[in-house]
């Protein structure tokens, strides 16, 4: 009976030590899914990381664009195995459309308040997802092989570039954004981008690319000196010391973000919240700023000065200098817009 009392005591010891030093008392592991690559690294090393070191928690990665997570969300949706996923913003949506994901409760996830107003992400008054830092679709270019530096979306038909540039697939992230924007600035709009393809016929495109990774590789073989391209990335080029510089366009770069989501009825609701509330802290978002040359998503955070010039909005500028995508609208178009864009002006 003593030993009981003592195992039980000893149990309750442990318990408590766990909840006063932050760790899980529940499960002892999840699977997140994130992205591969660089974004792996830095969600890895910002977030996953510290906060198994703080818990304990042992975290499975399970690896994918956002587009194959959002079928993995879709196929598991009576029996999910993920706790937590990262996607972008056009894919969060239509995971919350798709009844995939959990709402985040600000009395759950008090962090929630840290958030900037535009990185807190509501549907139906509920909150869906939060941001975990920005990135713009802005105009690469290599600094051997271009002459006259662009420096509007416009000057990508500059002769000079002729033959030498290459455009995103609407598939791809930030490619209809990239063509609701271009027919916008040649007097169209989301309802009528015949604009945007009379100016993408008359552009000598060396080649369409279906992701960031197939843009980058086509700077390095030199296929290519022109390009509209993921701040992000662009700038991991740069840093690896290639000949490149990224320009914000005076007409606007198209911002768009990496966003954190708690997946519906995961086995680990609890954990989930957690892992959430930990990557909406400020020490979190100056690790992406480092890591993977993210905008800030918290309020208040002040980019170091050695890394002012890796942000997404440029050196001095912010969240408000880029066009945000109607992402609600764009979806609502999608499969329109992919069509015409496929037709009208890859298979011209």
């Amino acid at each position: 009976m003593k030993l009981q009392r003592t195992a039980i005591h000893s149990g309750i010891a442990l318990v408590i030590a766990a909840a006063m030093s932050g760790q899980s008392v529940y499960a002892q592991s999840m699977t997140v899914a994130l992205y591969g690559g660089i974004a792996q690294k830095a969600i890895t090393t910002c977030v996953l990381d510290p906060f198994s070191q703080k818990t304990g928690v042992t975290i499975t990665p399970d690896i994918g664009s956002s587009a194959v997570t959002l079928t993995k969300l879709v196929t598991q949706r009576n029996k999910p195995s993920i706790d937590v996923a990262w996607v972008d913003g056009g894919v969060s949506e239509q995971a919350w459309s798709q009844g995939v994901l959990e709402e985040q409760d600000p009395s759950r996830i008090p962090n929630l308040e840290n958030l900037i107003h535009q990185a807190k992400y509501v549907a139906d008054n509920k909150i869906y997802a939060a941001s975990n830092g920005y990135y713009s679709l802005g105009i690469l270019y290599n600094t051997d092989l271009v002459k006259t530096a662009p420096t509007s979306w416009q000057d990508m038909w500059k002769e000079e570039y002729a033959g030498m540039v290459a455009l995103p697939l609407a598939q791809v992230s930030m490619g209809l954004p990239l063509f609701v924007h271009i027919a916008e600035l040649n007097g169209g709009s989301i309802e009528d981008t015949q604009p945007a393809v009379d100016a993408f016929r008359k552009l000598d495109v060396a080649a369409f690319y279906n992701s960031a990774g197939t843009v980058s590789n086509m700077f390095q073989s030199q296929e290519i000196s022109v390009a509209p391209h993921f701040s992000s990335s662009a700038f991991a080029l740069i840093k690896a010391g290639g000949p490149y510089k990224f320009v914000n366009p005076s007409d606007k770069g198209i911002a768009n973000d990496m966003r954190i989501h708690l997946v519906r009825n995961g086995p680990n609701r609890e954990l989930g919240e957690q892992l959430v509330n930990f990557s909406l802290t400020e020490e979190a978002a100056l690790c992406f700023v480092r890591e993977f040359n993210m905008g800030p998503y918290i309020k208040g955070v002040k980019v170091p000065s050695e890394y002012a010039a890796y942000m997404p909005w440029g050196e001095s500028g912010s969240i408000d200098d880029l066009a945000l995508p109607n992402w609600p609208e764009l979806l609502n178009r999608r499969d329109q817009l992919i069509e015409k864009f496929e037709n009208e002006v890859v298979t011209r």
